[in-house]
């Protein structure tokens, strides 16, 4: 049970840190051999790549709320909806595994389509700001 409360812990922080913008815990959070794949990322990108791209979006979640969350081992997939400051929400589904209490890989798969997640967030498909 400590096992599964500890992944457990580790995945809400990981998502409490998105939403009070708290950079420095994601970074303590992630392995430095972290790996992150979506149907915007394949092959999978790394930590620096994932900072870079991902993690200016949380200056627009307002809040996560988990809908479930299943543990298995070291491994978790939760599923949640997530409301930003401009009231749109959009739903995700994320495999997350860890090792040695830092998240190692996460996989993330879309309840919206990718284009109604480009323009709720304003950016393009490469992941810069759409040219104006």
């Amino acid at each position: 049970m400590e096992q599964a409360n500890g992944i457990a812990a580790l995945v809400r922080r990981y998502f409490s840190a998105y939403e009070s913008g708290d950079r420095a815990v994601i970074e303590e959070l992630l392995a430095e051999d972290f790996r992150f794949r979506s149907p915007l990322d394949e092959p999978p990108i790394g930590k620096a790549r994932y900072l870079e791209r991902c993690w200016p979006g949380h200056e627009k979640i307002k809040s996560v709320d988990f809908q479930d969350l299943f543990v298995d081992g070291e491994a978790v997939v939760v599923r949640y909806l997530s409301t930003l400051y401009s009231g749109a929400q959009y739903r995700g589904c994320e495999y997350m595994r860890a090792e040695g209490g830092r998240i190692v890989e996460v996989d993330v798969y879309f309840g919206n389509t990718p284009d109604y997640l480009f323009s709720i967030f304003g950016v393009a498909p490469n992941g810069e700001s759409p040219q104006a």
